[in-house]
């Protein structure tokens, strides 16, 4: 594990899933170190989700770093959640029911139409926003209307070369938008928790895995 660097922009999932799983067995609590091991081991990966967001948060607080090492987490995890026969997989099937996994496939789709903008410029503008963005919306419901404007505002930059697919992604962010603007108007706070933020992350996951084998398929 030492000798990986995740934070590559070339490491590979296996690489990125090494060092969580490293980072996550060699947590200093005994007792979580415990139940993120019987985790991996059944499969539950909504429970390895919530141990490993409550370790990192440990570590960083709520910091850049923070979002950065929660980043790689789900970048980690992608392949994980891709596979339908996996253990856990009638857990996470549950989960799909719950509005935070709906906002996670809404937050997915808002990073797709940041990275669909045309112009590299732009488009890395908007990455680099989205990035801090992501970091806090997955905490927290009270940027949702800076999420929600941001992704209005990339919709425009991606239709003026791009109409069909900016009218595809602003299909499927309304597709999501609704609920979530509802959910999040009956919230009691702004703040999720670890188990609304674990299912925000499968959802967020779910959906970029279903549009890249979407993609696959009709390449």
């Amino acid at each position: 594990m030492d000798d990986i660097d995740p934070y590559r922009a070339d490491a590979t999932t296996d690489e990125r899933t090494e060092h969580v799983v490293g980072v996550l067995l060699a947590d200093p609590d005994p007792a979580r170190r415990y139940r993120t091991i019987q985790a991996l081991q059944d499969g539950r990966l909504r429970d390895v989700a919530v141990i490993s967001l409550r370790q990192l948060r440990d570590e960083h607080g709520t910091t850049t770093a923070a979002g950065a090492a929660v980043g790689i987490s789900r970048q980690a995890v992608d392949e994980l959640l891709s596979k339908a026969g996996a253990p856990g997989a009638r857990q996470d099937r549950l989960a799909r029911d719950q509005p935070a996994y709906q906002y996670g496939r809404y937050l997915a789709t808002v990073r797709r139409i940041a990275e669909a903008i045309p112009n590299r410029a732009a488009r890395d503008r908007a990455t680099d926003r989205w990035i801090r963005l992501e970091a806090q919306a997955t905490q927290t419901l009270g940027v949702l209307p800076a999420v929600a404007a941001a992704a209005q505002t990339w919709l425009k930059t991606v239709r003026v070369r791009w109409q069909a697919g900016a009218d595809a992604l602003a299909a499927d962010l309304d597709g999501v938008g609704a609920a979530v603007a509802e959910w999040a108007a009956g919230h009691e706070g702004p703040e999720l928790s670890m188990q609304e933020q674990s299912e925000v992350w499968l959802g967020y996951h779910h959906e970029r895995v279903r549009v890249r084998q979407a993609r696959a398929a009709t390449e």
